[in-house]
């Protein structure tokens, strides 16, 4: 996604805004700290000083190394299972800090794709695993961790964040706890990376409308800058008229969903980024901005808005017939 996410910023720089105030886009945390000497013995932990209120844990395990592998003598695991990223951190309220690591299958230990994802978390007290799978959606490049609270019910939640094989550099996301020695969900799969409900609809003169489900507002996306490709393909007249009204634009799945600390409270939102499709899937029109808070177990909505994306975005020769991604 480094292209395409590099011109998006360089329009949220410019400030092509179809509603609201341009700002820089969300991008990815840097989690890489120093990595202390490796051990694979239980940690002889004294009780932390991190904050449980939303101090930086992102420290990686000083036990496990990233694409070493890893074969605990206590568990069951597959061959080929190697350690996608690991970290250091409270997760159960204790005060002494858990190593928590990120593994899956891969072909060798520097490929980028794995199938078979799991979390496992090393008990800082008592060197007990729990170990499970992060989800359905448990396959494909550079996974990595994010250590944070993200309500004020927990410790320090585990957020896997995955890229898929799939087009529009989008990724999928877990968010697990550990709770009475065990890896449980926060949130539900499907929940969390639904995005936002939108209806995406062509109109007269090469507009688009596009409707979130939750909040009942409409926005309105001018896509003439497509309109000789539209006509070609029978969307409108040469007029602007729309010819096809079963047609629908599409919206894909989160590019991303970054932890961001909004209000400096300790908790953590989510802030998520999809991109809104005209014709064809690489005729990207608008960018939407989406921002969550976890709350009683729900995913509540905060704030979202639309970005209008300039021509160069749409670089696909579109398709001599019309068939929608």
């Amino acid at each position: 996604m480094s292209n395409l996410a590099a011109i998006v910023a360089a329009v949220w720089i410019s400030g092509v805004l179809l509603s609201g105030v341009g700002a820089t886009p969300a991008q990815p945390l840097n989690t890489e700290l120093p990595v202390a000497a490796l051990s694979e013995q239980a940690p002889n932990d004294t009780p932390s000083e991190e904050l449980q209120n939303g101090a930086n844990v992102q420290t990686l395990s000083p036990h496990f190394e990233k694409d070493s592998v890893f074969a605990p003598d206590n568990l069951s695991i597959e061959e080929n299972t190697f350690v996608l990223d690991a970290k250091y951190a409270d997760v159960d309220g204790d005060g002494i800090r858990d190593d928590i690591v990120l593994v899956g299958q891969k072909e060798t230990p520097d490929h980028i794709y794995a199938s078979s994802i799991q979390v496992a978390v090393k008990n800082g007290a008592t060197g007990d695993y729990a170990l499970r799978s992060v989800g359905t959606f448990n396959e494909g490049y550079e996974s990595y961790l994010f250590i944070g609270r993200f309500d004020s019910e927990s410790v320090n939640d585990i957020l896997v964040t995955t890229a898929t094989m799939g087009s529009g550099g989008t990724s999928t996301y877990q968010l697990l706890s550990y709770k009475g020695a065990s890896l449980v969900d926060k949130l539900d799969e499907k929940v969390l990376n639904a995005g936002l409900p939108l209806d995406i609809r062509f109109a007269d003169n090469y507009k688009i409308t596009v409707t979130n489900a939750i909040t009942g507002k409409t926005n309105i996306i001018d896509a003439s800058s497509s309109k000789e490709d539209y006509v070609r393909l029978e969307l409108y007249d040469a007029n602007g008229k729309l010819l096809n009204h079963k047609e629908q634009g599409a919206v894909d799945d989160f590019v991303s969903l970054t932890p961001e600390d909004i209000d400096r409270d300790g908790i953590y939102e989510l802030r998520g980024v999809q991109y809104i499709s005209g014709a064809w899937h690489a005729n990207m029109l608008a960018q939407v901005e989406s921002l969550w808070t976890i709350h009683n177990g729900s995913l509540e909505l905060l704030s979202d808005r639309l970005i209008a994306l300039p021509k160069l975005m749409t670089w696909a020769t579109p398709p001599e017939f019309h068939i929608h991604i």
